[in-house]
Order: structure tokens, then C-alpha cells, then sequence
């Protein structure tokens, strides 16, 4: 309401152009730092998903095995830095290894650990 009777819109109806009836603030806040890693993007499962494609969509997840997720969890392995980001248009999930207080691994000592982003990375 408050963009209804402002001078902008009374020249933009006047030119025939639309009315700005509301804008978007995008970028505010404090900077966030640079990610010192590489970061990859794959897009090859999105043509296949948007078309419905769902054998091409599977093969697909095969070629990502062997050729990005296969080294990822060796470096995972050998203790390297190792993050994964699923992602698709409405959520995503991030999978990386991160250090455990001495009470947390005591715990886990003592019960079954739940499956781990290597797990999960096996399991794919």
C-alpha cells in the first residue's frame, strides 16, 4: 500500500508502463567470506529430471558415481576435506565430515553410529 500514491508509479502509468506495486531487497547483510575450496557444479541429473527421462536420469547417476562421487569419498577416506550438496529447486542437504567432541565418539563407542554422509555416499 505504501507504493500505491508514490510519484514513481503516477510516471510509470503516465508512460504506460505497469505500476511497481512491491521490489525485492536481495544481497543486505554483512558480506559472507569466500569458500576457500573448489566448488563444482554438475548439472547433468536436472536435463534428464525435467524431461521425465528416468532410465537416462539413472544412467546418469552411474556416470556420477565413478566419475565425481567414487573420488570424493576417497578423499573422505583418507581424511581430506570432502563436501557433497544435494540440492533441487525447493531444498538441499549437505553432506560433509565434521570433527566430534571426546563425549560425542565416548558414545558412540558405546551404541551403533546412525549412517554417516560416507555411508550415504556408498549407498548412492
Amino acid at each position: 500500500m505504501l507504493l500505491h500514491d508514490h510519484p514513481l508509479n503516477a510516471a510509470r502509468e503516465a508512460a504506460g508502463a505497469l505500476p511497481v506495486n512491491s521490489f525485492w531487497l536481495s544481497g543486505c547483510g554483512v558480506a559472507q567470506p569466500q569458500r576457500a575450496d573448489e566448488v563444482h557444479l554438475d548439472e547433468r541429473l536436472r536435463g534428464a529430471a525435467l524431461q521425465g527421462d528416468w532410465m537416462a536420469w539413472r544412467e546418469t547417476w552411474h556416470a556420477l558415481d565413478a566419475q565425481a562421487l567414487l573420488p570424493l569419498l576417497a578423499a573422505a577416506a583418507r581424511g581430506e576435506p570432502a563436501h557433497l550438496t544435494l540440492c533441487g529447486e525447493r531444498s538441499a542437504v549437505e553432506l560433509a565430515p565434521r570433527a566430534r567432541p571426546w563425549w560425542r565418539r565416548m558414545i558412540d563407542s558405546m551404541w551403533p553410529a546412525r549412517p554417516g554422509a560416507r555411508t550415504m555416499l556408498e549407498s548412492l
